[in-house]
């Protein structure tokens, strides 16, 4: 069985490649699972929160949230990261751009709404997205 880990990999990979997303964050997308010690804003963090089993046409539903997070109690900021990666995600092109080993894309979606969390103590405002990736083994 392939592994789903190339998947979350391809992803990063892909949006690191985009240059109105890295202009706003740089190369800060980090795994959400992974605790950080970077203290430079803003940032995303791109994590698999659910994966459902294949179906009877062998389609495989991976679900990964992103998360961005903004200084200086920035919301705005936030929510323009958030319409950045939508539109990136959104691209007819990145299904054929984005090639896990072992795995083929079909479709990626927004799954539900952008959740606002709101700013913390710190300042650091927090958005969050998930996404569904529709994909099969090669």
């Amino acid at each position: 069985m392939a592994n789903v880990a190339n998947i979350q990999s391809s992803i990063r990979a892909y949006l690191l490649t985009k240059t109105a997303l890295t202009a706003k964050i740089g190369t800060r997308l980090y795994d959400l699972y992974k605790s950080g010690t970077t203290t430079t804003y803003p940032l995303m963090k791109m994590g698999l929160i659910h994966k459902q089993e294949p179906g009877e046409a062998g389609l495989l539903n991976v679900y990964f949230q992103f998360s961005i997070f903004t200084e200086d109690r920035d919301m705005m900021e936030a929510h323009e990261i958030e319409n950045i990666l939508r539109g990136i995600l959104n691209a007819r092109e990145k299904t054929t751009a984005i090639q896990p080993t072992g795995w083929v894309i079909f479709g990626i979606s927004q799954y539900g709404d952008v959740r606002t969390h709101g700013i913390d103590q710190a300042g650091i405002a927090h958005v969050s997205v998930d996404y569904r990736v529709s994909c099969a083994e090669t």
